[in-house]
């Protein structure tokens, strides 16, 4: 079922809920004021009748032609029936209805002789609704007495005024009226089905096209983009997030394809050196001293290689893969120290310079991983900077971090090649026109790496004018916070 369908059968469907619930609400008040126009029209009837009774304490007397009896009833009067009977059911008079004198009279058998205290009555029957009233002399009860002979002198003991509008009429204009709300709703709902589906249809144009533009998305054209809505609504902001999806996922596809082809490349540079090496040493016999040459030559750059893979390996890991373990809680300052020990053999050593703060900078970071970053860092400074040229290495505090810095006196890096430094394979002309050793993956595991641990590694540096790596590292307890680079 499509969504055009389901919003249509749940548009038509509440439709149907307010178009019944309106329609039973008009026929109800409809049938309640019916009513009640039928009971005023019987009250009425019912009063001008008893205008015409005489009651005085020795009897009731009927005297039609002393009082001015009109009978109107709105636009159903000659539907109306009436009928004055004395307490026994002997008619006294009647309207000139024939046809309706025995419910008249079955109207009058209605009211017991022993009513004295009731003086109206009203009643429904299947085809007639009456409404009756008992007229009684002052303080006087019911007697049955015979029929008189000449109405128009005789007084009474009681008279029963009844009067009757049949039902039908009532009915028919109910009857039509179900119909008329029936076959409106039925327009409405007919009316309502084609106008909804449109609406839905247009409505949903949108969705429409956006699912054709993801359909059409594909490697050979990684640029194009779902066409957002201008509408300002929540289909714009449905676009808007799926192209943003595209652009990650165009930018995550580039990365990748850029560090296959930089992977590929650098990979078969080593193996076909080590190829080469292999190849030369076995073309002729050859003396110990030259097989040893060779082999240390092939031994070189198969731990290239090596370096290389185990780079690849670690880069290609999922953040999870990659989490820390386990974290400790340490002096940075007296921690750094100790770290300058494993590198007291280096050439370089001697040029290294410690500018620190005298005040404890405790971390909750990963010492080993700390140290190969530093050690990362330490090499790319050694490398790119000349011998016996200062490397130092600041320790600070800046707000909820603790800062620390390898600056180097090399040439620098260019301005355009900063925000580049950071990507895998990424090496900078310089360092590929000095033949340089390296294959551009430190800088991104140290990169990663501080990520990991909580930190940030940021580098300044223009030309000529050496590098500053920034490390930026939590303080115990703190939350780590974004250091400028």
């Amino acid at each position: 079922m499509t969504l055009t369908t389901r919003l249509l059968l749940f548009y038509l469907g509440s439709l149907v809920v307010l178009l019944t619930g309106f329609s039973v609400t008009l026929y109800i008040l409809a049938k309640d004021h019916l009513q009640q126009q039928s009971n005023e029209r019987l009250e009425s009837v019912l009063n001008t009748l008893s205008a015409a009774v005489e009651i005085s304490p020795d009897g009731v007397e009927w005297e039609p032609n002393q009082h001015d009896v009109r009978i109107v009833a709105g636009t159903t009067a000659d539907q109306l029936a009436w009928v004055v009977t004395d307490i026994n059911g002997h008619v006294v008079a009647r309207s000139e209805k024939p046809a309706s004198d025995d419910l008249l009279m079955e109207a009058a058998g209605r009211f017991p002789n022993t009513t004295s205290d009731l003086k109206r009555l009203y009643w429904r029957g299947e085809r007639w609704q009456a409404g009756q009233r008992l007229l009684l002399p002052g303080g006087t009860k019911a007697s049955t007495e015979s029929k008189p002979t000449d109405a128009k002198e005789v007084k009474y003991s009681a008279l029963v005024i009844t009067s009757a509008i049949p039902l039908e009429p009532m009915r028919a204009i109910l009857r039509r009226m179900i119909g008329v709300l029936s076959s409106v709703s039925i327009a409405i709902l007919v009316i309502a089905l084609f106008a909804g589906r449109f609406v839905c249809r247009r409505a949903l144009r949108p969705v429409q096209r956006m699912a054709a533009d993801a359909r059409s998305v594909d490697s050979t054209d990684p640029e194009r983009r779902i066409v957002t809505p201008s509408s300002g609504d929540e289909l714009t902001d449905l676009g808007s997030a799926f192209n943003g999806l595209l652009d990650r996922l165009h930018v995550s596809l580039e990365r990748q394809r850029r560090f296959t082809g930089d992977a590929s490349h650098q990979l078969r540079t080593p193996l076909a050196a080590l190829m080469g090496q292999i190849e030369i040493a076995l073309r002729r016999e050859r003396s110990g001293t030259e097989y040893r040459e060779a082999l240390t030559k092939a031994q070189f750059k198969a731990a290239q290689l090596q370096r290389i893979i185990e780079s690849l390996l670690y880069l290609t890991r999922s953040d999870t893969e990659g989490a820390v373990p386990d974290c400790e809680t340490f002096d940075l300052a007296v921690w750094l120290q100790k770290q300058l020990e494993s590198w007291v053999d280096h050439l370089r050593y001697p040029d290294i310079q410690i500018v620190a703060e005298e005040m404890p900078l405790l971390v909750n970071s990963h010492p080993i991983l700390l140290g190969e970053i530093l050690n990362i860092l330490f090499d790319n400074a050694c490398q790119y900077s000349p011998i016996s040229s200062a490397i130092t290495m600041k320790l600070s505090l800046s707000e909820r971090n603790a800062l620390l810095e390898v600056v180097d006196h090399g040439p620098g890096i260019a301005e355009h090649d900063l925000q580049h430094l950071f990507t895998p394979f990424f090496r900078t002309a310089e360092a590929r026109n000095t033949n340089k050793s390296g294959v551009g993956l430190g800088l991104s595991i140290a990169r990663r790496l501080a990520d990991a641990l909580g930190g940030s590694l940021t580098v300044t540096s223009r030309s000529g004018q050496g590098c500053c790596f920034r490390l930026a590292i939590p303080l115990a307890g703190q939350t780590p916070t974004s250091t400028p680079s």
